[in-house]
């Protein structure tokens, strides 16, 4: 299995991947554009682009590109477990040699669980500095969750990353409901809650991103959203309104 997914700096500065299977799992090696770890599930298909993860005000997302290597076990009732090998975020390092890169490279070790209406993951990173002195991060846990009631799919993520200046918190809680077979509705609500451990003072951004989603066609697809994000540290709103229309080939 293999996928591409080209920008207009070229294939493969988005998303290029090859997987191979088998009765021994999975192993999967890319270059991919990676959204935040929480969303996904914990935010219950509420949204569907340019989300609450787009900028640093609330949820985290990696830099686009990151190089992974990811070994994932076989699915035994409903439950698989994974790691990935995450290599210079955002940077090659000169004459791609790790040592020599300016941003970390990650081990994530995770569990991934599907079963009838519920889905959940949950991992744990480290970090390593490479050539960089002004590295920050160290370690993360993230954990989300969902849960199909028919009528509507609730979310809940939750992150905490523990830097060498700051502790950051994020809270995601998703709703997403299908009014009928063409047409959904959803909301995602976040909370990120960063503390500086020199001063012990907790700065609280807070926002949320509504939006409605309706499939003219089998391929062709209409979204509209509202996004209101609070920077507490600056008591400034930042609002910002999106639709798309888009159609698969």
């Amino acid at each position: 299995e293999a996928n591409t997914d080209g920008a207009v700096d070229g294939i493969g500065s988005r998303n290029a991947t090859v997987r191979l299977s088998g009765g021994f799992g999975s192993v999967l090696i890319g270059a991919v554009a990676s959204p935040s770890g929480i969303l996904a599930i914990g935010g219950a298909g509420a949204t569907g682009f340019k989300g609450v993860d787009d900028g640093g005000e609330l949820l985290d997302a990696e830099t686009n590109s990151i190089d992974l290597f990811q070994y994932t076990t076989p699915t035994m009732m409903g439950a698989s477990g994974y790691v990935q090998l995450v290599d210079n975020i955002g940077d090659t390092g000169a004459g791609g040699r790790e040592a020599l890169a300016t941003t970390p490279s990650a081990t994530v070790f995770g569990l991934n669980y599907a079963n009838g209406p519920i889905m959940a993951n949950a991992d744990s990173t480290s970090f390593k500095c490479n050539a960089t002195a002004s590295c920050v991060m160290q370690s993360r846990v993230r954990a989300s969750a969902s849960y199909n009631l028919g009528v509507a799919t609730v979310g809940f993520g939750y992150q905490t990353n523990n830097n060498t200046t700051t502790d950051v918190k994020q809270m995601l809680l998703g709703l997403n409901v299908p009014v009928n077979a063409e047409l959904s509705a959803g909301i995602n609500y976040v909370t990120r809650d960063t503390k500086t451990t020199s001063t012990g003072v907790t700065v609280t951004n807070k926002g949320y991103e509504a939006g409605v989603n309706y499939s003219l066609s089998k391929r062709t697809t209409v979204a509209a959203s509202y996004r209101l994000i609070n920077e507490g540290a600056s008591a400034i709103d930042q609002k910002h309104t999106r639709v798309r229309l888009m159609h698969s080939f």
